[in-house]
């Protein structure tokens, strides 16, 4: 792991200690600060916009994870209640939320246009907003889910604190996210191919996310997983792929889908994939007899 360089240090996002530092500018391209402390990374935007400019064609965008996925990790005391009121925050086009129990009450957040109508065509109530820019009903939801967003958030513990305001007590917060200290990351360094999404903003740590959710109040375990919609069939086909239109034989996109050029080492870093993400649940802690009284 690069270390930062030493001389002014700012407070870690996700862990709050004084240790996030600038570590030299990488083959890749793009800068990163990195906690000495947690090993929690963000990119360094010229400015607030950078992320935003690279907006996915909602028929680039890969599979959405499955709901039977998602609805076989979480307890039975979730999937089994009747009535559960529930928010998908980036939902994209709605295929997981869609894939949910109709008997729940189910909501999406999600800040591209395109897909947010394509989501609310099937028939589902989903906003056109960012997490960040959404009016918080406190404590009005049972379970937010967000899996392959928290990458993409320039301020993580704003969203974690919205989070926890908007769940009831007791509530479940889910995410999925691409783990910064596997043994890809480790190996391929800048050039690790999760890091080369342009839109791929903040790299999290296991140890990180949990000092992150266990300072906002929420009993929270962090487990390593491989991603639900990664195999090595799959990466192929990917690769196979962005080489053809590395070579003009494919389809041009001007957003992430297409970012590597044909079988480089970035996207040949895929092929060490493994358990290299982060399974995060975070409970928010029932009331207790004294606070209900």
């Amino acid at each position: 792991m690069i270390r930062p360089a030493r001389g002014a240090l700012e407070e870690c996002p996700a862990c709050g200690a004084v240790a996030m530092g600038p570590v030299p500018k990488g083959a890749s391209g793009f800068r990163l600060a990195r906690c000495e402390n947690c090993g929690h990374a963000r990119k360094l935007l010229k400015d607030a916009d950078d992320a935003l400019a690279y907006a996915i064609d909602v028929e680039d965008r890969e599979p959405a994870t499955p709901a039977t996925w998602l609805l076989g990790r979480l307890p039975s005391s979730i999937t089994a209640a009747d009535r559960l009121d529930v928010i998908d925050v980036g939902c994209w086009d709605g295929d997981l939320l869609a894939g949910l129990p109709q008997r729940w009450r189910r909501r999406g957040l999600e800040p591209n246009p395109a897909a947010a109508a394509r989501a609310r065509s099937i028939g589902l109530d989903v906003a056109t907003t960012s997490l960040e820019d959404w009016p918080v009903e406190a404590s009005s939801y049972d379970l937010v889910i967000m899996l392959d967003v928290l990458e993409h958030i320039d301020d993580p513990q704003t969203a974690v604190i919205r989070v926890q305001e908007m769940l009831r007590p007791g509530g479940m917060f889910v995410a999925l996210t691409g783990d910064g200290a596997s043994l890809g990351a480790r190996r391929f360094g800048d050039r690790w191919y999760y890091s080369q999404y342009p839109e791929h903003i903040s790299l999290f740590t296991r140890h990180g996310l949990e000092t992150l959710l266990r300072r906002h109040g929420f009993e929270t375990t962090v487990e390593r997983i491989g991603h639900p919609m990664s195999g090595h069939l799959t990466d192929a086909l990917k690769l196979a792929a962005r080489l053809r239109a590395a070579l003009g034989r494919g389809p041009r996109a001007a957003n992430s889908s297409s970012l590597s050029l044909g079988f480089n080492l970035q996207t040949a870093s895929r092929l060490l994939r493994g358990r290299d993400h982060l399974w995060v649940v975070g409970l928010k802690p029932p009331l207790d007899s004294g606070e209900r009284s």
